[in-house]
C-alpha cells in the first residue's frame, strides 16, 4: 500500500514551506463553541501544574504526490481551527501594537506566527502564499479576511463562513482574557504557543492517491479493531470489505439526512466500519435498522459495538463515532514524550 504513517507535532506539519489544502467537495467548516471549548480546555490542561506533557489530536489524512502540497481527506475541522486560534492570538499582539505596549518586539511576534503558521512570501514571485486552503465554501472568506487580518463583514456570509467568524472572535476573547492588556502579554502569550506546536500532535497518514486513501482507511479500522479486540486479521484478504454505515447509494430509508450532507458524510472514517464481504453484499443499501441487525452478528468489535451504541444513524452519531475513534487511537499509536 502507498502510504506511509507517522506522529507528528503541530509545528513538524506547518515547517518547511509545505501546503495544506482541504479538496473543493469536502464538507465545510462546522465546529461550534462545544468543539472550541474541548481544545481551549485541554491546551490550558497541557500547562497546569500536574498537566500531561502532549496532547493527541487524532488522525490526519493526506494526500499528495509530491510530499510538499497536501489534500488534507481527514482532519480538516482540527487544522482549520488550529487556525483560527492562531490567527485570534495575532490580532491579540496586533491590538498591543497598537495600544503601543512593547510594540516594537509584539509586531516582530505576530510577524514570525505569520511566517511559520500561517503564510509566507514566496520567495521566487514574491507573492503571497497560504499554509492553508479551505473548501469551495470557506476559502474565500478565509483568504480575504481571517488570513490578512482584515475587518470581518457580519452580513452575506454562509453558515460555515458565520462559524469561521464566531470561532475567531471565540479565540480571541479567551486570548485576551488570559493574557490581558499588559506589557508582558504578547511575550507569555507567544512562550505558551512555542511550547503548545510541540506538544499537540497527529497520527499522520500520508497517501499517493485517492485509492490508498480507502486501503489507509482498512489500515485504521484494522488496526483499531486489533487494539480493542486483541485479534488479527489479513488486512488484504478479500473476505472483509469496508462499509460505508451511511450507503454510498442511499435510497428513502436515508431521507432523514439531507442530501447535500450526505455527500460530505458519506467518506467520513466515522462512517465506515469493518464488515465481512458476504454480509455488505446482503445489506447493500439497506436502511440503518436492517444494517443494525446484520452488524450484531459481525465477527468485529468495532461493528457490533456501532449496533449496541447507536439506535440511529445521522450527522451526530458520525461525529461521536469518530470522536471515539480518535481516543482509541491514542493508545495505538502512542507517542512518549519527556517531562
Amino acid at each position: 500500500m502507498n502510504f506511509n504513517t507517522a506522529n507528528q507535532t503541530f509545528r513538524q506539519l506547518l515547517g518547511n514551506g509545505l501546503t495544506y489544502h482541504v479538496p473543493p467537495f469536502q464538507r465545510d467548516y462546522s465546529w461550534a463553541e462545544d468543539e472550541w471549548d474541548d481544545l481551549w480546555q485541554d491546551i490550558l490542561g497541557l500547562f497546569a501544574e500536574d498537566g500531561e506533557p502532549a496532547h493527541y489530536l487524532g488522525y490526519l489524512v493526506l494526500q499528495s504526490a509530491d510530499n510538499r502540497r497536501f489534500d488534507i481527506i481527514d482532519g480538516q475541522q482540527r487544522m482549520t481551527t488550529l487556525s483560527l486560534m492562531m490567527l485570534a492570538g495575532m490580532a491579540y499582539l496586533e491590538e498591543l501594537v497598537k495600544a503601543g505596549l512593547d510594540a516594537e518586539n509584539n509586531r516582530r511576534r505576530k510577524e514570525q506566527l505569520q511566517s511559520s503558521y500561517i503564510g509566507y512570501v514566496d520567495p521566487v514571485t514574491l507573492a503571497p502564499k497560504s499554509k492553508l486552503s479551505l473548501n469551495r465554501h470557506n476559502n474565500r472568506f478565509y483568504q480575504t479576511y481571517l488570513a490578512p487580518l482584515e475587518p470581518l463583514p457580519q452580513r452575506g456570509l454562509n453558515d460555515s463562513e458565520q462559524r469561521l467568524r464566531r470561532g475567531f472572535i471565540w479565540f480571541k476573547e479567551h486570548i485576551q482574557a488570559r493574557f490581558e492588556a499588559k506589557p508582558d502579554g504578547g511575550q507569555q502569550f507567544v512562550a505558551m504557543i512555542d511550547s503548545l506546536v510541540d506538544r499537540l500532535f497527529f497520527t499522520v497518514i500520508t497517501v499517493t492517491d485517492e485509492l490508498d486513501a480507502f486501503k489507509v482507511v482498512r489500515y485504521i479500522l484494522f488496526e483499531i479493531e486489533r487494539q480493542r479486540s486483541e485479534r488479527s486479521f489479513d488486512v488484504e484478504s478479500a473476505i472483509y470489505s469496508l462499509e460505508h454505515i451511511l450507503p454510498e447509494r442511499a435510497g428513502e430509508d436515508w431521507s432523514h439526512i439531507d442530501e447535500t450532507r450526505q455527500e460530505r458524510l458519506l467518506y467520513r472514517l466515522g462512517n465506515m466500519t469493518l464488515l465481512e464481504a458476504h454480509r455488505n453484499r446482503d445489506i447493500g443499501n439497506a436502511s440503518y435498522e436492517a444494517k443494525r441487525e446484520n452488524y450484531r452478528s459481525s465477527d468485529f468489535q468495532l461493528t457490533r459495538a456501532v449496533a449496541e451504541h447507536y439506535d440511529t444513524w445521522d450527522e451526530q452519531k458520525i461525529d461521536a463515532r469518530q470522536q471515539q475513534l480518535a481516543k482509541v487511537a491514542s493508545a495505538v499509536w502512542r507517542v512518549e514524550f519527556g517531562n
